[in-house]
């Protein structure tokens, strides 16, 4: 503790809270070392995709407007079809994906990542068909819908 004072005292209160986010940053980081990791993989391998870009303070993450069809959200990154009718409810639905992403950590991919992915092309298959499945039923889009709904209330 004495030596939290002493660098208070020397370098002032503005270093240290910038030294205390960046511990942070790297321990979020760590914790969500998977889905960051498939995400940075996502973000190079559809590079010429991408129409534009959104960092999102208030949520900590970037947001990818692209030309690829698919909607996806893998740790701090989020990429979204430009075109899609939805835009904001999308965004808003993926960046509670990114929320939950930062709650469970390590146990994010098997308990939610891969079965809303799962579950996203299952209802993609069936759509195909001409049976209607309704996708925001499943229990990780409920999750990342109130996940969305619950940071606005804070």
């Amino acid at each position: 503790m004495g030596i939290v004072i002493y660098l208070y005292k020397t370098l002032g209160r503005n270093y240290i809270l910038l030294i205390m986010k960046k511990i942070i940053q790297v321990i979020n980081n760590v914790w969500q070392f998977p889905q960051n990791i498939l995400g940075f993989l996502y973000l190079k391998s559809h590079r010429r995709d991408i129409v534009s870009t959104m960092n999102s303070d208030i949520w900590n993450c970037r947001i990818y407007l692209t030309k690829n069809v698919s909607n996806i959200a893998l740790g701090n990154k989020v990429f979204v079809y430009h075109r899609i009718s939805n835009l904001p409810i999308m965004v808003n639905h993926l960046i509670g994906h990114t929320l939950l992403s930062k709650k469970w950590g390590l146990l994010y991919m098997p308990a939610i990542g891969a079965p809303s992915f799962i579950w996203s092309e299952f209802c993609r298959v069936v759509n195909a068909n001409r049976i209607y499945v309704d996708f925001c039923s499943f229990y990780t889009e409920v999750l990342a819908d109130f996940e969305f709904a619950e940071s606005i209330k804070k």
